[in-house]
């Protein structure tokens, strides 16, 4: 690190002061004061969340917001923060069912409740209308980040049923990696929870289209997230009996 420098919003202007060692140890965390270390190469990184200055607003800057929020380490309270951020019309109005993926996957990546992140109802309103077909990335993450899920409100049940429909509709075939890391994201729901016999189903029928070798890694991860299944749910055993097939199958 080279320098450091504090960025501080007066109306609509931008200021920029060089920090001394002293003033970098004790700086300011008020919500309009934002760190950034200046690298070798002359680059900047934010060292730590807070509101961006304001620019014009697009799905592409809501896109970084939520990418920089969540290189942050979690805590309830700077989570609940940004969701209001994130509530503010101006956002919300350019919030799409990737931003909602990206939610769920960074949430359960980092260990938070995504609900602290966005609202439940807000992210069914915008996966139903996002028209996207979605892609092999878009399966995998989503279900990837039911981890941050509690599955306890009925909301995340039609959360789930409606990811189901949208997997199933989807023509994308799922890689090796993708079906490990689906899998395993089914870790902390059981056969019973609401939705969960339709993501399996919709699951089965992806892994039956998968024509590759699934790799040792993938079938580990992906046999530990099956671990609350049961196999007294028809959709669990066909999911189930598709995977053995595969891993039989495979060299």
């Amino acid at each position: 690190i080279t320098s450091c420098y504090s960025f501080s919003t007066n109306g609509n202007f931008l200021q920029r002061t060089r920090l001394s060692h002293d003033e970098i140890q004790c700086i300011d965390k008020a919500n309009n004061i934002q760190l950034y270390a200046t690298t070798i190469d002359g680059s900047t990184s934010p060292k730590s969340w807070s509101p961006s200055v304001p620019t014009e607003v697009s799905p592409k800057s809501v896109t970084k917001e939520i990418m920089g929020f969540f290189g942050q380490i979690g805590d309830v309270n700077r989570d609940l923060k940004f969701q209001k951020r994130l509530l503010e019309p101006t956002l919300k109005k350019n919030i799409d069912g990737m931003h909602v993926i990206t939610v769920l996957f960074q949430s359960a990546r980092t260990k938070r409740l995504a609900k602290n992140i966005l609202p439940l109802s807000l992210m069914l309103d915008k996966l139903k209308s996002w028209e996207k077909v979605w892609s092999e990335r878009d399966i995998s993450t989503f279900i990837y980040g039911i981890r941050s899920l509690e599955c306890l409100d009925p909301l995340e049940g039609k959360l789930l049923k409606l990811a189901a429909s949208k997997v199933a509709e989807s023509d994308a075939l799922l890689g090796s990696r993708a079906i490990g890391n689906a899998l395993y994201g089914l870790q902390d729901i059981t056969s019973d929870t609401e939705g969960a016999p339709e993501i399996c189903a919709a699951l089965a029928t992806k892994i039956e289209a998968f024509s590759g070798d699934l790799n040792g890694q993938d079938i580990g991860i992906g046999l530990y997230g099956l671990q609350g299944m049961s196999a007294s749910n028809a959709d669990v055993r066909k999911l189930i009996s598709v995977l053995a097939d595969k891993i039989d199958s495979s060299e």
